[in-house]
């Protein structure tokens, strides 16, 4: 059978789920049933360093304010490595958010100046 062929080479992902979020975050998808790992800003990039070589997770559902404050280097090994599938969900936003014109204009000059900056 041809199922059979992709599971004697070894090819299986992990299957666990981690879910990396905010401390001010965390009660609400907890509340949904999930297994909530917090995380401060500053430790985001050891906690996922540790989740891609720990081979537990197969995939990593992380705030993605939390994601942009990992280091390039970690970004790298996302981008090399098929498992952990790094999933990254928006934040709550207290504030009002841009206009599609402004969002597309401020993404162009985040990759052209290489940061985000904040047009009025």
């Amino acid at each position: 059978m041809a199922g059979d062929e992709h599971t004697q080479i070894g090819l299986a992902p992990p299957s666990g789920l981690r879910l990396l979020c905010r401390p001010q975050t965390a009660p609400g998808f907890a509340l949904a049933g999930l297994r909530v790992e917090e995380v401060l800003p500053q430790d985001v990039d050891r906690r996922l360093a540790d989740l891609l070589s720990g081979g537990e997770a197969g995939v990593i559902l992380i705030d993605e304010e939390l994601l942009a404050r990992a280091s390039p280097e970690r970004h790298a090994a996302i981008a090399r490595q098929p498992f952990p599938l790094v999933i990254p969900f928006p934040g709550p936003r207290w504030e009002a958010a841009p206009s599609a014109a402004e969002a597309y204009i401020t993404e162009i000059l985040r990759q052209a100046v290489g940061y985000q900056m904040r047009l009025r």
